[in-house]
């Protein structure tokens, strides 16, 4: 009864008061700290929509217009080479991008063939950089 009295005026601590309060603390922080994640987790998918679409509108572009040259500068070297079009290779053999490996042989599969395409990429090469370079 006394101590209750000494609660009561102030004059003690109430120690049941303070573990309430210490719980209702932590409580509220760890509220606080999901609805938090819960914020960053919505931004950061924001975020990543932003990055896909960036890619699409601006990178996208530059890349299918690379793809398309390389798969050009593959149907002339074949043309150039073998005098005909290839077939373009069905799902199965690969598709494009048996095109666009850089190494593949042509169809009549033969060292100097393949020596040779290399040849032509590499004098290709060669001659452009000897024209942007050519002004030094």
């Amino acid at each position: 009864m006394r101590e209750d009295e000494l609660i009561f005026l102030g004059m003690k601590e109430n120690k049941r008061k303070k573990e309430v309060d210490l719980i209702e603390k932590a409580e509220a922080t760890r509220a606080r700290r999901k609805l938090i994640q819960n914020q960053n987790d919505i931004e950061y998918q924001q975020a990543i929509s932003q990055m896909r679409q960036t890619i699409l509108d601006q990178e996208g572009p530059d890349m299918k217009e690379k793809t398309q040259d390389d798969v050009r500068k593959y149907f002339l070297a074949h043309k150039e080479q073998l005098g005909k079009f290839p077939v373009f290779p069905n799902e199965e053999e690969g598709g494009s991008a048996k095109m666009l490996n850089p190494l593949m042989p042509l169809p009549p599969s033969s060292k100097k063939t393949t020596i040779t395409i290399f040849f032509f990429f590499f004098s290709k090469t060669c001659s452009s950089l000897r024209k942007s370079w050519s002004f030094f």
